[in-house]
């Protein structure tokens, strides 16, 4: 009689708990293995690279921005969102060799990029640009009128408006040149509201006034920061006040673990303003 055969048990893998955001430890494993062999002549080689085309793309963003704002002037109230759609299909079909984003993200993108020339155009005109510190001003050598006329500019004028308008977008920090990206963002997205149907435009504006409001009068980029922070703050108003699930399924520990949290927030934001006070 044969012997049976046995087939053995497979080796359980061992389940690896991961944080959102983080690595987990075998990909460190291999981060710790690549930083082995890294010279710092790589990462400042890298480092150049990224910032060059940082540079590059704001400052082209910017000129593009302007360009579709000085279109808009021309074209009457309530055609502007059917326009940037129909454009946005041949910008889509132009890319498409590149696989970028399809017609409804390159509309986004076009309206994100007029309000980003518009206020350029804004902050030009009003000397209104912020640098890294709260009093800090910043003056460019150019006006709204170069600008607006570089594509008609010889050639020299316009590289000069040109290297202006990069030696600025050089100048500002990753921080600083996303928060300018991030207010262009969200007036699209105010504008796209506006222009849907008046009931789900009456509810949406309804949620956005239930949000948290700013002790203090902000203006701006501060008012646009103020955002970020405000949606999080309502969700989390909504958890603490539910009086369902979330309440009944909870004991002491849980709410203490809730405070000590909070309390931890809290500290961290005095750091903070005492910082900048």
């Amino acid at each position: 009689m044969p012997k049976p055969i046995v087939i053995p048990k497979p080796t359980p893998t061992p389940t690896e708990i991961v944080t959102p955001g983080q690595p987990s430890e075998a990909t460190k494993a291999k981060l710790q293995a690549a930083g082995a062999i890294l010279q710092d002549e790589d990462i400042l080689s890298a480092l150049d690279h990224v910032e060059s085309n940082r540079v590059a793309f704001a400052s082209t963003a910017i000129v593009a921005g302007v360009y579709l704002l000085a279109r808009k002037q021309t074209i009457k109230h309530g055609h502007w969102l059917p326009w940037v759609e129909k454009f946005g299909g041949k910008l889509a079909a132009k890319l498409a060799t590149r696989c970028q984003f399809d017609g409804e993200k390159a509309a986004r993108s076009i309206r994100a990029y007029c309000y980003l020339g518009a206020f350029f155009l804004a902050d030009l005109d009003q000397g209104e640009f912020r640098g890294e510190m709260p009093d800090e001003r910043v003056r460019l050598a150019v006006t709204a009128d170069d600008v607006l006329a570089l594509d008609a500019s010889p050639q020299e004028r316009r590289i000069a408006v040109f290297n202006t308008i990069e030696r600025f977008v050089a100048g500002r920090s990753v921080r600083q040149m996303l928060a300018d990206f991030r207010r262009a963002e969200n007036a699209a997205d105010d504008e796209e509201r506006a222009a849907r149907p008046a009931p789900r435009t009456a509810r949406l504006l309804k949620e956005q006034a239930a949000y948290p409001q700013p002790a203090h009068q902000l203006a701006g980029e501060q008012l646009e920061l103020w955002r970020d922070f405000a949606r999080p703050l309502h969700a989390l108003d909504t958890l603490l006040t539910d009086e369902g699930d979330i309440f009944q399924k909870t004991d002491r520990s849980f709410w203490q673990s809730i405070v000590e949290s909070l309390e931890a927030r809290l500290i961290t934001a005095k750091a903070r303003l005492k910082t900048i006070a």
